[in-house]
């Protein structure tokens, strides 16, 4: 007994130690910074809108496209911009040549892009010059947004059907833009998509003829192109099983995308849908990492989840909660914020009307530190969607997103800024 009654003891006491180390090491781990936001969303411009997309440049200047709807049908894209830490925009230049020749569309909205100091560009989905269906039109600044050139269309996708479309700027200024085209191709799975691309190393005067990445692709899900060092380009699309399973892939290239990796399933969540989720993924890079956000379903309820590889994207870690308790999340936008990266997406807050109050759009850190909870940004009077974030300084983040309603939409804006330690 005595035997017995020591080795407890010694037991216990252990057990003790091991819970101080634990208490030890986690108290040792970063913590999420608390964000600190306006008490009010603000529109950008005073006008009905939709769609906003931002940039930050070096100077401080905050770029911005809205998506302004027109009274006789239709819709026009307009650049504005703002001097002054995003508190007052100015509208500037409508971008595209025909009135009401825009045509966004859930996940082929307007992308804004930059490139070499003073070079900006636009791309958009509008009535073809023809007349007969759509296309792929991009407007290029030299001149720091002062004008952009004439609207160009690029290559459609076969029969000219709504492309869901991305495009950036590489940090050697090769631009690239990707969509989704709908070829026939033999062997493929029935009713997907291809992903194509084109690249331009003059500024966006000219691009390549376009060349086939991948087949077996979800043609509703708005693909992702993200950069990293040492000349890499990352791609991520939703890939389709021929049973039909829809997860998210990530693909390399280190030759400015002639050739790309095999591509790397990031989780298998086993949702097989016959059907379009209408919702990509997310890329982002943070200390050499490739971080990818999606949306999916698990046992028949909405998710958003993240993941990171460490190894060039050729192997993902197990898939993390982005959502928490959120309820219906979706369309998640990675965003890098000096040495933190942020998560932002919409839901709807499961302790306000029975869980059916109107969607707004949340934020939650998720490195270097996982904040415990998404946090709830100021809202407007109608449901939010679609958000887009940029860094506004090393520790002030900017998030935008369109706000339906009743009276129109609106495209509405928060900042926030991290809370100093103490």
């Amino acid at each position: 007994m005595p035997a017995t009654m020591s080795s407890r003891k010694m037991e216990i006491r252990w057990e003790a130690l091991a819970l101080v180390c634990a208490a030890f090491i986690a108290g040792c781990r970063p913590r999420a910074s608390p964000l600190v936001f306006e008490p009010q969303a603000r529109p950008i411009l005073a006008v009905a809108s939709s769609a906003p997309e931002l940039k930050l440049l070096p100077s401080g200047v905050v770029l911005a496209s809205l998506v302004e709807p027109k009274a006789g049908g239709g819709d026009d894209l307009f650049f504005c911009t703002s001097s002054t830490g995003a508190d007052v925009f100015t509208q500037s230049l409508q971008l595209n040549a025909g009135v009401g020749s825009v045509h966004p569309h859930r996940e082929g909205t307007p992308r804004l892009l930059t490139g070499k100091p003073g070079n900006y560009y636009a791309l958009w989905t509008g009535s073809a010059p023809s007349g007969d269906g759509m296309a792929l039109f991009l407007a290029r600044s030299d001149n720091f947004g002062h004008s952009f050139s004439k609207p160009v269309a690029l290559d459609a996708p076969s029969g000219g059907a709504h492309p869901y479309f991305n495009g950036a700027v590489a940090p050697n200024g090769t631009m690239i833009v990707v969509w989704i085209a709908y070829d026939r191709v033999p062997g493929a799975v029935p009713d997907t998509g291809v992903l194509e691309l084109i690249r331009s190393t003059d500024g966006g005067r000219s691009f390549s003829p376009p060349a086939r990445v991948t087949i077996d692709v979800c043609p509703c899900c708005r693909p992702e192109i993200e950069f990293g060092g040492r000349g890499a380009w990352y791609l991520s699309w939703r890939h389709v099983d021929p049973d039909q399973e829809r997860d998210i892939v990530v693909a390399s290239s280190h030759d400015d995308g002639s050739i790309w990796s095999q591509e790397t399933r990031v989780s298998r969540d086993g949702w097989h849908i016959n059907g379009c989720p209408d919702s990509g993924s997310s890329l982002a890079l943070l200390d050499g990492k490739v971080f990818v956000a999606w949306y999916t379903v698990i046992d028949g309820e909405l998710r958003l989840f993240w993941s990171e590889s460490d190894d060039d994207g050729r192997r993902f870690g197990r898939r993390q909660d982005l959502s928490g308790d959120v309820r219906d999340p979706n369309h998640p936008y990675l965003e890098v914020v000096g040495d933190r990266l942020l998560a932002a997406f919409q839901g709807r807050d499961p302790d306000q009307d029975h869980g059916w109050a109107n969607e707004r759009i949340y934020l939650r850190q998720i490195a270097p530190a996982v904040a415990p909870a998404p946090t709830a940004l100021p809202h407007g009077p109608g449901s939010a969607a679609y958000p887009v974030m940029t860094a506004l300084g090393p520790n002030e983040v900017m998030t935008a997103w369109t706000d339906l309603s009743d009276g129109g939409s609106r495209a509405l804006s928060v900042r926030g800024y991290f809370e100093p330690a103490r």
